[in-house]
């Protein structure tokens, strides 16, 4: 009933004259149709809207700029190798970047690692290796952004002091060493406001220059301007379901 929703009442939608910073995981649900369908998104997205490199969008944000046309960026999560392998390529091809979110310890980790990190913390994609530390290191050299998303892909609800430097503070520091690139940005894992304690916040927003939800999106930031909403979508979308999401005003706080 969502799709058929969806498919219905998307086409009559317009995105937003607004800057909008996406947030996905992987190419597709099917990886074989995945490139082709995320090229043809981007390509009615072209269409529409501007794509921006996500320093730029980030940017604005920032200075509170509220574009005459819409603005679109991308942002992806886990560091999986579809970022590398396909996602990146599609993206160059359009002229433009992404922030690629990634947890040090599933770019380091073992087969056992990798394992325990698919089964616990992304249940619900298929299953896919992440990167390995070259190609994360090729892709901030291609001018792509690497960000810092929690050593361990851990929910950030606690206000254990080592803890929260082990996870939020410390991967900056992995992340710099993997990228060869100074780390200023953070999304925390799950992204929604109850998956972070106030603590894990403070010390986010200390360490890096921008940090990122996931929810909230009708505000651009929140609270207080601190952090940046993100709007979840993946790939494979279809462009009338992504026009749905992206037709409602954004707002400053």
């Amino acid at each position: 009933m969502r799709d058929t929703f969806l498919s219905a009442v998307g086409p009559l939608k317009r995105i937003s004259p607004a800057v909008h910073i996406l947030n996905g995981h992987i190419i597709g649900m099917d990886e074989r149709a995945g490139q082709e369908k995320f090229r043809s998104l981007l390509r009615k997205l072209s269409k529409v809207a501007t794509l921006v490199r996500v320093e730029e969008a980030c940017d604005m944000v920032r200075q509170r700029r509220q574009p005459s046309r819409p603005m679109i960026a991308f942002t992806f999560d886990d560091g999986f190798i579809d970022c590398y392998r396909d996602i990146a390529p599609v993206l160059e091809e359009f002229g433009t970047n992404a922030l690629f979110f990634i947890n040090p310890n599933f770019t380091n980790g073992n087969k056992e690692y990798v394992e325990r990190f698919l089964k616990k913390n992304v249940p619900d994609l298929p299953p896919r290796p992440p990167m390995n530390a070259a190609m994360v290191r090729e892709l901030a050299d291609r001018g792509f952004v690497i960000g810092a998303h929690t050593m361990d892909h851990e929910r950030m609800t606690s206000d254990a002091t080592d803890f929260l430097k082990a996870q939020i503070v410390d991967c900056r520091a992995a992340v710099e060493n993997l990228s060869g690139k100074p780390c200023d940005y953070f999304a925390w894992t799950y992204g929604r406001y109850s998956d972070i304690s106030e603590a894990a916040i403070q010390v986010a927003t200390q360490t890096y220059k921008f940090v990122f939800s996931s929810e909230r999106y009708a505000q651009y930031t929140s609270p207080d301007g601190k952090i940046l909403n993100r709007r979840h979508f993946e790939c494979d979308w279809p462009f009338a379901h992504l026009k749905y999401f992206l037709s409602s005003a954004r707002r400053f706080c």
